[in-house]
C-alpha cells in the first residue's frame, strides 16, 4: 500500500510495487509546483510556488529509504516523480537529484531508473549527468506525450508543447541513449466516441514509432484511458485520501477486441486484474470453489440494452440469481441489474446504465408485467439508492436518453431513492454531446450529500 503525504520532509506518495516483472520503488516527491499547469494533469496539486530546498527534498528519499529498508535489497528499477519536472533545476535542484542518484547506486539489483519530466528539461548537460551517476543501471525518461494532434494538445489540454519541441527533446533523448517512456491519453477530448479514440490513439502511437525509429530511440508506449481535469472534484478527492488500498479488479466480456485491449490496459497500468472471455448471463466466470458466484464490494457495467435471452437461460440458472423475477425475453436489462446483485456481498454497491425503458416499461399495465413486478422487488427491498437521467445523444451508438440506476445492500439513507435529472447537463457536441467535468460533479454531489 502506497502512503501519501504533504509534509515537505516526506514525499508526496510511494509506493513498492511489483510492475511488469521489476521490483519498483515508485516515489512521487512533494517539489516546487510545475510552471506549466497543464488542464489535464492529474498529479500533486498541493505542491508550493516556492522552491522546497534541496536537504528537505534529499530527506523525503532518506524517509523513503528507512520506511522500506527490509525491501531495498529485492528493488530492480526505481521510479522519480512529480510534476513531469524533475530535471527542471528550478523546481528540483540539480545537487539533490545527484544526491538521490547516488543513493540509488548504492541498492544492489536496481537495473532500472525512470525519471518523469518534461523533455523541455532535458538536455546534455543533465543526461549526461544521469548515466554518469548511475552507469550500470538504464535511464528511462518517462513523460507524457497525451496525443499528436495539435488542436487538442493546444485547446483542450493546454499542453503547451509544440510537436517541434517534443522532437527536438527527441534529439537530445538519442545523443544520449537514454530510453524513452511515453503517455497517450486514449480520449483526449471528452466528445470522443470511442471509434474515434482508437483512431487518435493510433495515430499518436505510429507518430512516435516512427519518430523514434529514425533516431534509434528504446521506446515504451503506456495507454493512458482516463485524465481527471486538474481542480475537478475527482483529482481534488484523490489528493485528500491519506492512503490507497490495494485494488483488485474482475471483468468480462464477450467480445474478443474490448477482452483483449482490457487486458492490454491493465498490463500497462499494472493493475491487479482477471480478465475473462466469456457471456456472463450464461457462463459468469468468477465462482468459488464451491461453484457459487463469487461476490465483490462494488460492481458496474454498461452493458449492451435490450438484449434478447430465451426464457429457459434464467429459469435453468444454477447460480440462483434471478429470485426476483424472469425477465421478459425480448430486454435482458433487469437479468443484467440480478446478476450483478447476485455478484454483491452485504455491503456491496453497484451503477449500471440502461435505456430510460428499464424503469418505466410496463408502468401503465393494468395486469401482470415482468419487468415492473422486478423493479417492484427492487424497491420494497430498499435496494434502489439512486437514478440519474442523463442527456441525449451521448452514447456512440444511439441518441436515446439512458439512466445511471444505483444499488446499495447498505444504503446511507434507508426508505429513500434518490432521483436526479441530468438532462439539462451537457455540453452540445457534433456528432455527439457529452458531460463536461462540472456536469459530472453536479450529479455526483448530489449523490454525496
Amino acid at each position: 500500500m502506497g502512503k501519501v503525504s504533504t509534509d515537505f520532509g516526506k514525499p508526496h506518495y510511494f509506493l513498492h510495487r511489483t510492475y511488469l516483472g521489476d521490483q519498483d520503488l515508485l516515489v512521487i516527491f512533494n517539489t516546487r509546483r510545475c510552471k506549466y499547469h497543464c488542464k489535464f494533469c492529474q498529479l500533486p496539486l498541493k505542491n508550493p510556488q516556492r522552491l522546497i530546498p534541496s536537504d528537505s527534498i534529499l530527506n523525503q528519499f532518506v524517509y523513503v529509504l528507512h520506511e522500506l529498508k527490509h525491501s531495498l535489497s529485492v528493488l530492480t528499477r526505481v521510479t522519480l516523480a512529480n510534476e513531469g519536472s524533475i530535471l527542471d533545476s528550478d523546481t528540483f535542484p540539480q545537487e539533490a537529484l545527484q544526491a538521490i542518484l547516488e543513493a540509488i547506486t548504492e541498492i544492489r539489483l536496481v537495473r532500472t531508473v525512470v525519471i518523469e519530466s518534461r523533455l523541455e528539461f532535458c538536455n546534455d548537460k543533465i543526461l549526461r549527468l544521469l548515466t554518469q551517476t548511475v552507469p550500470k543501471a538504464t535511464i528511462d525518461i518517462l513523460t507524457g506525450f497525451e496525443t499528436v494532434n495539435v488542436r487538442i494538445r493546444d485547446e483542450i489540454l493546454g499542453k503547451q508543447q509544440t510537436l517541434r519541441q517534443f522532437l527536438t527533446g527527441l534529439d537530445v533523448i538519442a545523443r544520449a541513449g537514454v530510453h524513452l517512456t511515453c503517455y497517450i491519453l486514449f480520449k483526449p477530448d471528452p466528445a470522443m466516441t470511442d471509434d474515434e479514440a482508437m483512431v487518435e490513439a493510433r495515430e499518436s502511437f505510429e507518430f512516435l514509432h516512427r519518430e523514434c525509429c529514425q533516431r534509434n530511440i528504446v521506446l515504451t508506449i503506456r495507454l493512458n484511458p482516463m485524465y481527471a481535469a486538474t481542480g475537478s472534484r475527482w483529482a481534488e478527492y484523490a489528493n485528500r485520501c491519506d492512503s490507497y488500498a490495494p485494488l483488485k479488479l474482475f471483468g468480462q466480456d464477450i467480445g474478443p477486441e474490448k477482452f483483449a485491449m482490457t487486458r492490454m490496459n491493465a498490463v500497462i497500468h499494472d493493475m491487479e486484474a482477471e480478465v475473462a472471455l466469456g457471456n456472463t448471463i450464461k457462463n459468469p466466470a468468477f465462482k468459488n470453489s464451491d461453484g457459487s458466484l463469487k461476490q465483490f464490494d462494488m460492481v458496474t457495467a454498461n452493458p449492451m440494452w435490450n438484449q434478447k435471452f430465451a426464457a429457459a437461460v434464467y429459469e435453468n440458472d444454477t447460480y440462483n440469481r434471478f429470485t426476483r423475477g424472469i425477465p421478459p425475453s425480448s430486454s435482458a436489462d433487469w437479468g443484467w441489474v440480478q446478476h450483478m446483485l447476485a455478484s454483491l456481498n452485504k455491503a456491496g454497491k453497484m451503477a449500471i446504465v440502461l435505456d430510460t425503458g428499464a424503469v418505466s416499461r410496463g408502468s401503465g399495465n393494468q395486469g401482470s408485467n415482468k419487468e415492473r413486478n422486478i423493479r417492484k422487488q427492487f424497491v420494497d427491498d430498499d435496494l434502489v439508492e439512486a437514478v440519474f437521467l442523463l442527456p441525449d445523444n451521448i452514447f456512440y451508438n444511439t441518441p436515446a436518453q439512458g439512466i445511471i440506476l444505483v444499488i446499495n445492500r447498505r444504503k446511507k439513507h434507508p426508505g429513500e431513492i434518490l432521483l436526479v435529472n441530468g438532462t439539462k447537463l451537457y455540453t452540445k457536441g457534433r456528432p455527439k454531446n457529452y458531460l463536461a467535468d462540472e456536469h459530472i460533479e453536479s450529479m455526483a454531489d448530489r449523490y454525496l450529500r
